[in-house]
């Protein structure tokens, strides 16, 4: 994973929940290039962009973690 995909996926936190709430997303080079509610089929898609994308689950809603 990259800094940058982190740090993209938290600057547009808002904007992933409103279209990828409950799904997992996979980024490359700050760019989702793969979506969808099951992991590992979201890797196989992410694959054939990088060998190592940035995999994520994005929640519904806010969740606050203590």
């Amino acid at each position: 994973m990259s800094r940058q995909d982190f740090d993209w996926l938290n600057a547009h936190h808002p904007q992933l929940q409103r279209k990828y709430g409950g799904q997992y997303v996979a980024v490359v080079d700050q760019r989702i290039v793969a979506s969808g509610k099951d992991a590992r089929s979201v890797l196989k898609k992410a694959a054939r962009y990088s060998s190592r994308p940035h995999l994520a689950k994005i929640p519904r809603e806010d969740v606050m973690v203590l």
